[in-house]
């Protein structure tokens, strides 16, 4: 007495449903693995786009800051004093000049041997050719 296959059986022996199950399997696992490719591609992109948001907020910050102090009365009346030259009522101003480096050096002596126009002398040249 021989067994006859049953239906399930019978449909696995075909050839043809285990390629068509093979094909359809690669074809889920082809875009399984292209979405996951996708979601890490967009998680990398938003962990980028979190961390210049927080760099971004930190500047804006910062530039916040930065306005709030210039718009003080004290910041406000320093700038008008210095950019534009303005005073106060009975005020005078008084332009204090840094000295120049051959007037420091007229005032410390250390023009001697030296020209007016910052060169040395043609004997100082020659010592120093010969003994430096």
């Amino acid at each position: 007495m021989s067994h006859a296959p049953t239906g399930l059986i019978r449909y696995l022996k075909l050839k043809r449903v285990l390629i068509l199950n093979a094909l359809l399997f690669a074809f889920v696992a082809w875009g399984v693995s292209g979405e996951y490719a996708r979601n890490r591609a967009l998680a990398i992109e938003i962990d980028r786009l979190e961390r210049q948001s927080g760099d971004l907020r930190s500047k804006n910050a910062e530039i916040g800051e930065i306005g709030q102090r210039f718009t003080r009365p004290e910041m406000i009346e320093r700038e008008a004093r210095l950019k534009l030259g303005l005073q106060r009522p009975g005020e005078s101003v008084i332009i204090v000049k840094e000295p120049s480096a051959s007037a420091a050096s007229v005032a410390t002596g250390e023009t001697k041997g030296k020209l007016p126009g910052g060169g040395s002398s043609n004997i100082r040249k020659w010592l120093a050719y010969f003994f430096h």
